[in-house]
């Protein structure tokens, strides 16, 4: 009885928030707006990105929390960019595009940039 109360206590606890990364490229460049009002990361440049809703649709709720987006060659990145987005942006170049940034230590929070 005490590991079904144990086990409904962390299943109580976790809220999985599902997120959505754009990467806008044209002609090897990256559209980076800024993180603005966000509550973390604030001035760090990112990609677009958002939750999603129950169905899947995507849409901007909270257009004040970017500011003046800009685009970057690719080669060249901000050294001010989102770690995990600087991360998956190399990860997009490389054969197969494919990272596990995070997912290992679970402190991937812990090294973004601040």
């Amino acid at each position: 009885m005490a590991e079904a109360a144990s086990s409904a206590a962390v299943h109580a606890r976790f809220r999985l928030i599902p997120d959505v990364h754009l990467s806008l490229q044209v002609h090897g460049s990256i559209l980076l707006p800024p993180r603005f009002n966000a509550g973390c990361v604030d001035g760090n440049d990112s990609v677009v990105a958002g939750h999603v809703d129950r169905q899947g649709t995507l849409f901007n709720l909270e257009p004040h929390k970017c500011s003046d987006p800009s685009w970057c060659d690719q080669p060249a990145l901000p050294g001010n960019m989102v770690t995990c987005v600087h991360h998956a942006i190399d990860a997009i170049g490389r054969d197969p595009p494919c990272s596990a940034f995070g997912w290992n230590d679970g402190a991937a929070a812990a090294r973004l940039p601040g």
